[in-house]
């Protein structure tokens, strides 16, 4: 009997202990996270702040859309930063979604602009197709939709050698109040195999062995 009352108060000290570290190393990725908050805002902000001062300023056309692509890239940046920083989401593993009038080809235009120079110095042709039958105004989060189509077009253009990124977006299905769309990122690429699509994350090795050509899989969401 005294052998399982000293052991039971051994598991206990244990899950204690294990609790206090665990509770110390949350405070301690809490503090680590309100410092990155502020040593990225601040150059980030002041990045921000010139960027509207020179927008203001008399400037060619090219010149005017390089910037409004820099700041435009700055907001995205610093919304990313904001829901890393909720730490909040972070532990409850979801990330709230926001339900707002948008038109969704601005909305294209925009994200497909910040990746446009990237796929230009790889010789790349950026492409995006948009079904006649998509609404022109849609009610759904821009931001998280800006920021999904940045990634996967991104990482496409990332893995591409030569060839085209496309995106394309069709309706799926609808009814007398909703509509809904697939939106298709397809590269000619090397590829994700098909087990792999419904993964958060995927590894791509640095050096590929034997290139495929004209393999890109589709990715959706």
């Amino acid at each position: 009997m005294q052998k399982e009352v000293a052991e039971r108060k051994r598991a206990e000290t244990e899950m204690r202990l294990a609790k206090e570290a665990a509770e110390e190393a949350s405070r301690a990725k809490s503090e680590f996270l309100a410092n990155m908050s502020h040593e990225i805002r601040t150059p980030l902000n002041g990045v921000m702040g010139m960027t509207d001062l020179a927008l203001e300023t008399e400037l060619t056309p090219e010149q005017r859309e390089y910037l409004e692509t820099v700041k435009m890239s700055g907001d995205a940046l610093l919304t990313v930063i904001n829901d890393i920083l909720d730490f909040s989401k972070i532990e409850a593993g979801r990330v709230d979604l926001e339900a707002i009038d948008f038109n969704l080809r601005d909305c294209l235009e925009m994200s497909l602009k910040t990746l446009a120079v990237r796929a230009d110095e790889k010789g790349l042709e950026l492409l995006c197709e948009v079904a006649p039958e998509v609404p022109e105004v849609v009610r759904g989060d821009s931001g998280r939709l800006r920021q999904v189509i940045i990634n996967l077009a991104g990482n496409a253009i990332k893995f591409t050698d030569r060839g085209e990124v496309g995106l394309k977006v069709q309706v799926e299905a609808t009814n007398e109040y909703d509509c809904k769309l697939r939106f298709t990122v397809a590269d000619s690429g090397i590829g994700i195999p098909r087990k792999s699509c419904n993964r958060s994350s995927i590894h791509f090795p640095r050096r590929i062995p034997r290139r495929r050509e004209n393999t890109g899989e589709r990715a959706w969401v």
